[in-house]
């Protein structure tokens, strides 16, 4: 018994590897880049390699995967569709496809807010009508149809998690606004505000490699789950927790049409199926931001 773990050297691949490292859970990493466990094994593999994926969940024993290759960059994903769809949909197809050769029977799939789109304003709970505005998320709807459309043809079992807005890890690595904002206030330059009442859903990550860990354990088939903190974070929040921290840094409001606009999770079913408690977000940014920018880290 195997799980694999397809984009486990990423982001959020490591974090979820580190979590389920502590379970004693058989692990097989796939991945184009190298992931930081030695003592885990690792491919490195195409994913849209049909055959040698099959090759490799037959050959390892894979019962489940945890699907977290993507192309998470909005921007990137508007300037090179094709590559989004590559990457976002066509990498779902073909490890559902490898599952269905090989006999695995459960895949966990990395989806996003994205899909819910930025018209809906407010709550959004998992029965939702997805309307998605943006290339990756139209991708990333398309690949929650693929894996469902699989399930009901082929018999196999899903947990689809929706992600909000995941913040943690090494900022210089990622380009989140939280992370941006901490890149701003290293270098000294002020923290620019395109709509101070816009607001997020701001998650961190261990949260979100807990809520991967207790689908698997807990044995949950066939649902999706939102996985935010079910909290809305203002822009203009965000920026006095970091003047919080560090009172010298210098703030720029501007104005933006989406100002006041946003959507937050509705939390409960994940809650009540999952056991999912993240930690207050506020709390979780304040110590996130307190490792790069308090006088001690200096």
């Amino acid at each position: 018994m195997t799980i694999l773990v397809a984009g486990g050297s990423g982001f959020i691949g490591s974090h979820i590897v580190k979590k389920f490292l502590n379970s004693d859970i058989p692990l097989l990493i796939a991945d184009i880049r190298e992931a930081d466990f030695p003592h885990i094994p690792q491919k490195k593999i195409d994913i849209n390699d049909v055959e040698a994926l099959t090759r490799l969940m037959t050959n390892n024993n894979v019962t489940a995967v945890i699907h977290l290759v993507g192309l998470p960059n909005i921007s990137d994903c508007e300037k090179d569709p094709m590559m989004s769809f590559k990457i976002n949909a066509l990498s779902t197809q073909s490890i559902v496809e490898a599952m269905r050769k090989s006999d695995v029977e459960k895949i966990l799939f990395a989806s996003s807010a994205a899909v819910y789109g930025y018209k809906i304003n407010g709550k959004v709970s998992e029965e939702t009508e997805p309307r998605p505005d943006t290339i990756y998320g139209f991708h990333k709807l398309f690949s929650e149809q693929i894996i469902k459309s699989y399930a009901e043809r082929y018999g196999i079992k899903f947990v689809i998690l929706r992600l909000f807005n995941v913040f943690g890890g090494d900022p210089t690595l990622r380009t989140d606004i939280i992370s941006l904002f901490i890149k701003q206030a290293l270098n000294r330059k002020p923290l620019i505000v395109f709509g101070p009442n816009k607001y997020r859903d701001f998650i961190y990550i261990e949260d979100v490699a807990q809520a991967f860990l207790s689908s698997y354990q807990r044995n949950v088939e066939n649902k999706i789950f939102n996985i935010g903190s079910g909290n809305k974070i203002t822009l203009e929040e965000l920026v006095s927790i970091f003047k919080e921290i560090n009172p010298q840094i210098q703030v720029i409001t501007k104005e933006s049409p989406d100002d006041g606009t946003g959507i937050y999770a509705d939390i409960t079913l994940a809650k009540n199926l999952l056991g999912f408690n993240p930690r207050n977000p506020r709390e979780a940014i304040r110590d996130y931001i307190k490792r790069f920018l308090s006088p001690s880290s200096n």
